[in-house]
């Protein structure tokens, strides 16, 4: 009897599709680690580094109200408010993370967790830059130092190199000042991830450290969508790092900044007028903006002029907040300027949405 021909690439194939197999087994195990086998695995690893109870008591209890409320579904945030913490705890449940292989978190937050210290932040640094799923990471007011500025920044690198998969984060009420943003900065080198950035009530200044900040910010940020800086202390001379950084913008989703409450305007000096209308044509040039916060800042009648001119000549701005010392007359204008740049609805589709209501 003639032989039957096997056709060409059947082994490869056979191999291919258990290759797959093997692969998708290994994600469903992934998949099914459960929030009680992290739990149990915190628990050992607090055991280890010696926690105590009360050190560990926050994330615990974290824990326990994933699993006492089964509405709330698979623990995809952590989050720490006002309570004791300290560092060896959060190393715990880095090491819990990953051993277990826990990927369904997705949001870390520290707030007013001031105890946590160097060695916390350097674990909460290993989560992001050691696991792929983190998203988002916030630590508010947990009493960042410079060294912990530049852990951070490591880590960033780390997670843009290998994962990608921070979107946000957000590092309000540490006082670190110009050096420890400078030292974040300079970890969002080509970064391809980062989309919102929050920077608020950190005593950064208008000196070259903080203008060099928020230039390496803006221009190295390829995807950043929103910049936070609310009441910090850039004064007009720090407005030269947010003109530096829009001429060098690579992303082409930015559309909101918020530089209210930043003491810009006060006390006007020799070159000042001219710095601020540089940062007025930067506004203007940058046609994806949509949202720039100013209000709490200082505004002289020219000043005023100057971005209501600007204004007038960039209709992408659709919400631009002022002073409110400024007299009601020129309030009035700018809102009127801005409300201008709205879309207008037309009688067709005032038509057609009655139509659709009968």
């Amino acid at each position: 009897m003639p032989k039957t021909k096997k056709k060409k690439g059947g082994g490869k194939k056979a191999k291919g599709e258990g290759g797959k197999k093997k692969a998708a087994a290994a994600a469903v195990a992934v998949e099914e680690v459960t929030l009680e086998e992290l739990q149990s695995a915190f628990k050992k690893e607090c055991k280890a580094l010696n926690v105590s109870s009360s050190a560990a008591e926050p994330i615990s209890n974290a824990f326990a109200s994933y699993l006492d409320d089964e509405e709330k579904g698979q623990m995809s945030q952590l989050c720490v408010s006002g309570q004791q913490i300290d560092g060896l705890a959060v190393q715990a449940l880095f090491a819990s993370l990953q051993k277990s292989k826990y990927l369904k978190l997705k949001t870390l937050c520290f707030w007013r967790a001031a105890d946590i210290g160097t060695d916390g932040v350097k674990a909460a640094c290993d989560i992001v830059s050691k696991l792929p799923s983190i998203q988002k990471l916030e630590m508010r007011d947990c009493g960042l130092s410079k060294l912990g500025c530049e852990l951070l920044g490591q880590s960033m690198l780390i997670n843009n190199r290998i994962f990608k998969s921070l979107v946000t984060l957000r590092l309000d009420f540490n006082r670190f000042g110009s050096d420890g943003l400078l030292a974040i900065a300079k970890g969002f080198t080509n970064n391809r991830c980062l989309r919102r950035l929050s920077f608020a009530f950190c005593g950064v200044c208008g000196d070259k450290k903080g203008q060099d900040a928020i230039h390496r910010i803006l221009s190295n940020c390829l995807l950043i969508e929103e910049l936070n800086l609310e009441n910090n202390a850039l004064g007009t001379q720090g407005c030269i790092g947010l003109i530096t950084g829009f001429s060098n913008l690579r992303s082409s989703a930015f559309k909101e900044v918020n530089i209210s409450s930043n003491q810009i305007g006060e006390a006007l000096e020799e070159g000042d007028v001219q710095i601020l209308h540089a940062l007025a044509q930067s506004f203007k040039a940058c046609t994806t903006l949509r949202k720039i916060s100013f209000d709490g800042n200082f505004f002289a009648d020219k000043i005023a002029d100057l971005f209501l001119m600007m204004l007038s000549e960039a209709p992408h701005i659709q919400k631009f907040t002022v002073p409110h010392t400024l007299p009601s007359e020129t309030v009035a204008a700018f809102a009127k300027t801005v409300n201008s740049h709205k879309p207008k609805t037309t009688k067709k589709g005032k038509n057609r949405r009655k139509k659709n209501e009968t």
